[in-house]
C-alpha cells in the first residue's frame, strides 16, 4: 500500500512537468531547429540515344542538397547546392561533358500565421549566389576544360511535414533566375525557370 501511494504521489506531482514538456515539442516556434534535406526533381527529363555515332544523356533538374537552421521561431538561414543540368556524350570522333550547379545562400520564412499544424509547416525562401556552367571535351589527345559562373536567386514556396521529431518530407515550388552564360551552346538547353522538388529530410534540435 505504501509503494502504491508513494508512485501515485509521483505521479500526481510529475504530471505539471509531463504537460510542460507536451507543450514545449508540439510549440510552433522552429528556434534551434535545423535540417538537412536532399530533394529530387518532379519535373526532370531525362533522355538518352544510342546511334551508330554514338551515345548521348541528359537530365535537367537532377538533385539538391539543402541545410537549413531557424534562427528565430519563424525565419531561418538556408544554404543550398543543386545540378540543375548534366549532359554526356561519346562519339568516333570525341567526348564531352557539360552541366549547372548552383551553391546558394539566403532566407526561410515559415510564419506561424499560417501554419497547417504543428507538424505542417508552409514556407517562403529567397536565396542567391553563383550558378556555374562546366564543359570538358576529349578529341584524342587533345582535351579542353571550362568553368564560367553568373549571379542568380532562386524564389520559393513550399511546406514541410515533421513526421517525427527528426524526420521530415518536403515539397517545394521554385523558381531559378540565372544570368547570360557566355558559353550557353555547349548546354542542352537554356538552365533556369520553374522547378518542382521533393526532399526527404533529419531534423534536429529546436524546442
Amino acid at each position: 500500500m505504501r509503494l502504491a501511494a508513494t508512485v501515485a504521489t509521483l505521479a500526481v506531482a510529475g504530471f505539471p512537468f509531463a504537460i510542460s514538456a507536451q507543450t514545449t515539442q508540439d510549440t510552433l516556434s522552429l528556434q534551434g531547429r535545423s535540417i538537412i534535406a536532399v530533394g529530387v526533381g518532379l519535373n526532370s527529363t531525362h533522355s538518352a540515344s544510342n546511334t551508330p555515332g554514338g551515345q548521348v544523356a541528359t537530365s535537367n533538374g537532377v538533385a539538391s542538397l539543402n541545410f537549413t537552421h531557424f534562427t528565430r521561431p519563424s525565419v531561418a538561414f538556408e544554404i543550398s547546392a543543386a545540378v540543375l543540368d548534366a549532359s554526356a556524350s561519346n562519339t568516333f570522333s570525341n567526348q564531352t561533358a557539360s552541366g549547372v550547379t548552383s551553391l546558394l545562400a539566403g532566407v526561410r520564412y515559415a510564419p506561424e500565421a499560417i501554419a497547417l499544424s504543428t507538424t505542417l509547416r508552409p514556407y517562403v525562401s529567397v536565396l542567391v549566389g553563383p550558378y556555374f556552367n562546366n564543359f570538358a571535351k576529349s578529341a584524342g589527345y587533345n582535351g579542353t576544360a571550362m568553368s564560367e559562373s553568373v549571379f542568380g536567386s532562386k524564389l520559393g514556396a513550399g511546406t514541410n511535414w515533421y513526421m517525427s521529431r527528426h524526420l521530415s518530407l518536403q515539397l517545394e515550388a521554385s523558381y531559378d533566375a540565372i544570368g547570360h552564360f557566355e558559353h550557353e551552346d555547349v548546354l542542352s538547353h537554356k538552365p533556369g525557370g520553374f522547378a518542382m522538388t521533393a526532399g526527404f529530410g533529419v531534423a534536429w534540435g529546436g524546442r
